[in-house]
């Protein structure tokens, strides 16, 4: 299982290499002693009417003073604690890396992202690198569906999704041609609205086939709620991210069956 909150922001024009360590050594180190780096992530919108959802290139194109700096990549001494950076993305990632890793539930996450988002905040105003205005929130929910009663990848999925509970391998109606299924996946969106119907984000789903840690096939079942904050401070970061879970935990429930509510306990 993997949470994720993160925010997209203008991108710092003037952070360069040399703060990405100052800023570790500041803020992290003590609580995040391993540092690593990473390639960049693209920026993205959500965008609405005629528009697709849009990936920006500014991330590669428009570093006036220099090359792009790597998204850095702090981590706890357990590896279940992350906390992401670049010049326009912040993420704080908890991570179950082992079975006895309890999940600390979604008000612990989000008072550590905040705790970090003010950290950074001071960090780039004190180094005169800029000031972070969010633009895009997301959520982000990743788990990973096994059966623990002996059943294999091809029968995962017509028990755990509701979408494909009725398309199950004995059932499938194809051509005797086709060779046997191996196994499905899945994608979907869908919009995020205020109560007068009006276009907020979007709940972004998907399931495929994976393996685990111990190389165990599982679906990776990953809902992301993305969309622009009302404003820059942190209620309504806060706001965006409780509507944004809101709508994981309805896509959890109504895109599942009673089988995996019953082995994941609702945890959400």
């Amino acid at each position: 299982m993997e949470v994720v909150l993160s925010v997209q922001f203008a991108e710092l024009r003037a952070y360069r290499t040399i703060h990405a360590g100052i800023l570790w050594k500041t803020c992290f180190e003590g609580d995040f002693p391993k540092f690593s780096e990473q390639p960049e992530l693209p920026s993205i919108f959500e965008t609405f009417g005629t528009q697709s959802p849009r990936s920006g290139a500014g991330l590669s194109i428009s570093h006036a003073l220099g090359p792009p700096v790597p998204r850095l990549w702090f981590r706890n001494q357990t590896d279940t604690e992350l906390v992401q950076f670049q010049a326009d993305r912040f993420a704080h990632n908890w991570r179950k890396v082992a079975v006895a890793n309890e999940y600390p539930r979604y008000e612990y996450i989000k008072d550590q992202f905040f705790r970090e988002f003010e950290l950074i905040s001071a960090f780039v105003r004190e180094n005169k690198i800029g000031e972070l205005r969010p633009n895009q929130c997301e959520v982000t929910y990743v788990n990973h569906v096994a059966l623990d009663n002996g059943e294999n990848i091809h029968t995962c999925p017509y028990r755990a999704f509701r979408f494909l509970a009725e398309w199950k391998p004995e059932k499938q109606a194809l051509p005797e041609t086709l060779p046997r299924n191996e196994d499905a996946r899945f994608s979907a969106r869908f919009v995020i609205e205020d109560s007068g119907g009006n276009p907020l984000g979007r709940l972004h789903v998907a399931a495929d086939p994976a393996v685990d840690e111990n190389q165990k096939p599982v679906y990776r079942f990953t809902l992301t709620a993305r969309g622009a904050p009302m404003g820059v401070q942190r209620d309504s970061i806060e706001a965006f991210f409780d509507l944004g879970r809101a709508a994981i935990v309805r896509g959890f429930t109504a895109l599942t069956t009673p089988h995996m509510h019953l082995q994941w306990r609702r945890k959400v």
